[in-house]
């Protein structure tokens, strides 16, 4: 309740000083006249007190009125100004609405991207560790998301993941996933389900190398549904030569998802 008596108030003084300047400079001007008038003798004695006030009050008298009108007007004001901001406001929300819409109405875009768990892989003597991370980057939410195996170059080597049941909004989820080897021993596979896949990974990688970036896998194709309809989006994995990190790629220009180790980002594919 105050601050709308504090906005009252306010509002009402700017406006009355406004209306009321240019009032009281010719109500001075005015009284300027009269005492020259006066002082050289223009007015008798006997008349000051009249011929004075027959020129104040009538600048008294609109003083009055520009207040009472202020007065009455200013709650006025005050509800055009908050009809004002009410409309402004409701068509933000209707193009924020319209916006979210827009989004949601576009067909699922996924992004991944790997996170490095390990240091950097040195062949021959060390694991390296990773989490596939899956994300909605844009579009409607995506359900039932299955990746299909990754097999190695010569084929010793496969990745297997496990499913997502539901990816909305702004939601990443990391997928599990198994390295299997054709004629691997039960015991190292009981003790990669213990420690991790980082052994065999490592393997699959150095199997799978190729030239500069390249490593020579089979696709990473991520199986989806889009209400009633069933999609697919391919990635293809990577290596960086200078970090000795697996990384992910979309295979259509479009979205990339790079691993930065400590803080990683999605960014926009240039290409």
């Amino acid at each position: 309740m105050w601050q709308y008596y504090r906005r009252f108030l306010r509002t009402l003084w700017g406006d009355f000083k406004v209306a009321t300047g240019v009032q009281v400079i010719a109500l001075l001007v005015a009284i300027a006249i009269f005492a020259f008038q006066y002082r050289f003798g223009l007015i008798p004695e006997k008349a000051v007190h009249a011929n004075f006030w027959s020129i104040a009050w009538p600048y008294v008298g609109l003083i009055v009125g520009l207040f009472v009108w202020h007065l009455t007007r200013t709650p006025y004001k005050l509800d055009q100004q908050r009809a004002t901001v009410i409309e402004n406001l409701t068509t933000e929300l209707q193009e924020a609405a319209k916006a979210k819409q827009k989004y949601l109405d576009a067909a699922p875009r996924l992004g991944m991207r790997i996170v490095p768990l390990s240091d950097p892989l040195v062949f021959g003597s060390a694991r390296l560790d990773v989490e596939f991370r899956l994300r909605l980057l844009m579009g409607r939410p995506a359900s039932s998301l299955s990746i299909e195996p990754i097999y190695s170059k010569r084929g010793v080597h496969s990745i297997h993941f496990h499913s997502l049941s539901f990816l909305a909004g702004d939601q990443e989820s990391s997928v599990e996933f198994e390295v299997w080897k054709l004629d691997t021993s039960p015991s190292r596979k009981s003790r990669a389900l213990r420690q991790g896949w980082g052994d065999l990974l490592a393997e699959f990688v150095g199997e799978s190398l190729g030239n500069g970036w390249g490593i020579e896998t089979s696709p990473l194709i991520v199986n989806f549904k889009d209400g009633d309809d069933y999609k697919a989006q391919r990635f293809r994995l990577t290596f960086d030569p200078n970090t000795r990190q697996l990384g992910v790629i979309d295979e259509y220009p479009g979205i990339v998802a790079l691993h930065v180790r400590g803080q990683p980002e999605w960014i926009a594919n240039s290409n």
